[in-house]
């Protein structure tokens, strides 16, 4: 329930429903697209067509395009001024402190 609180590393968050965030429902209804956990996509993480490499990306980013998978749109961890759905990211999978998961879907 909203308002509830949720235990993480013995630091305690606020948690809401999934429907306080309605602003963010996509056209088709779908909700929480952005903002619990980033998600992982097949991806490999390289630049954009046009991308210049200049700091801080020099270091931060270009050693891993090609050599890690995309991460979108953000976790509850991330400022909301970051956490959009074309926001990308990439970490290595072994990593337990971005708050990553994944989507499913349902095929018929």
């Amino acid at each position: 329930a909203a308002g509830a609180l949720a235990a993480l590393d013995a630091v305690r968050l606020a948690c809401s429903e999934v429907a306080d965030h309605a602003d963010g429902d996509s056209a088709a209804g779908c909700r929480q697209m952005i903002g619990n956990v980033w998600e992982w996509t097949e991806s490999p993480f390289y630049p954009f067509p046009g991308y210049t490499i200049d700091f801080p990306y020099k270091e931060y980013s270009a050693p891993w395009f090609g050599y890690r998978k995309v991460l979108k749109g953000g976790s509850w961890a991330t400022r909301p001024r970051f956490a959009y759905t074309t926001q990308r990211n990439y970490f290595p999978p072994e990593r337990n402190d971005v708050y990553a998961g994944f989507r499913t879907c349902a095929i018929d």
